[in-house]
């Protein structure tokens, strides 16, 4: 599939004209022809008409988003994700239940939702929320693996508990018990992943469950491992390297630190913001790098590598046996 030609311009009219005509070219599509690589030739397409838009909105005026929306509100609300990430039943576009219909990819209704759903799921942002589930567990098992005594670890912002239900139905079960706590501000996020990790667990894992702001936790001991996928993306430059420095605080010496957030280079970025209200913040790796310098960690303590799709930035931190 190669990339057609549409015009490029602020003017929403324009722009509304040309995004349907790139919707118009999904919907001629197979839906076994929804592969990756078509996916994210329309997602281009997309972006190439949203981005001059989207640019100037974020730069003088956010409020063009809602007629944009409005103008294409037809359109791009066919599948139920789409539907939600508007809706916003819990404030914001990317709660627990967006993110658990991007792990699992459940495809419901007619034909034309089912397309619209399927191109959402497949978009380069939506696979990088389902790699956090191999990053994760490579986390995970290695901790486990090289454990000496019994382990804690910590999710936070968890949303679903999808990563640690998947994760946990494929671990033999362990040398020494395994704790992990997971952490959300969302009551119904809490409540949803206690319900999936509550029945089925191998024997050696327990889990606990934390209403918490990230910022109020407070945890009953240190943690050999900590991993927080989806809350950097939303926090500024201070409040980013505020979280970092207790997050680091919760370690034991030489245990694992996992933040992930969002990278420039993310090819879903317009389209979620100029159709889906979906803001986040995006940072490159000397960003992130100067954030981890900021909270106060050792240079050779910090490692940053991208994710699978390309499209997130990984910090992993080792805490040294020294620190305190």
């Amino acid at each position: 599939m190669t990339l057609a030609s549409f015009p490029t311009t602020p003017d929403i009219s324009n722009t509304v004209s040309s995004l349907k005509a790139v919707g118009n070219s999904l919907l001629t599509l197979r839906l076994n022809e929804l592969t990756d690589e078509t996916v994210d030739v329309l997602t281009e397409q997309f972006n190439t008409v949203l981005q001059p838009l989207v640019d100037e909105m974020r730069a003088s005026d956010p409020k063009r988003r809602l007629q944009l929306r409005s103008m294409m509100s037809d359109f791009a609300l066919r599948g139920q994700i789409q539907q939600r990430m508007l809706a916003k039943p819990q404030g914001y576009s990317g709660d627990y239940l967006t993110l658990d219909w991007l792990y699992q990819q459940p495809y419901e209704g007619s034909r034309v939702d089912d397309i619209w759903n399927r191109f959402m799921y497949r978009n380069q942002a939506s696979r990088a929320v389902r790699a956090r589930i191999d990053i994760v567990r490579e986390l995970i098992t290695e901790t486990i693996r090289s454990a000496h005594g019994p382990v804690r670890m910590l999710d936070v912002a968890s949303g679903p508990g999808r990563i640690e239900r998947t994760v946990i139905d494929e671990l033999t079960n362990p040398d020494y018990p395994v704790s992990i706590d997971l952490v959300d501000a969302d009551p119904d996020a809490v409540e949803y992943s206690q319900a999936l990790l509550a029945d089925d667990v191998p024997p050696g894992y327990t889990f606990s469950f934390h209403h918490r702001n990230a910022f109020r936790f407070e945890p009953s001991g240190a943690y050999d491992a900590i991993w927080c996928c989806g809350l950097f993306d939303y926090l500024d430059e201070r409040l980013a390297v505020h979280l970092l420095k207790r997050l680091h605080g919760w370690l034991k010496p030489g245990g694992s630190l996992l933040v992930g957030n969002f990278s420039p280079a993310c090819t879903s970025q317009h389209l979620m913001e100029g159709l889906y209200d979906w803001t986040l913040i995006f940072r490159s790796e000397d960003e992130f790098r100067q954030l981890a310098l900021s909270a106060g960690f050792h240079p050779d303590d910090i490692t940053l590598q991208s994710d699978p799709t390309d499209s997130v930035i990984l910090l992993k931190v080792r805490k040294s046996i020294d620190s305190h």
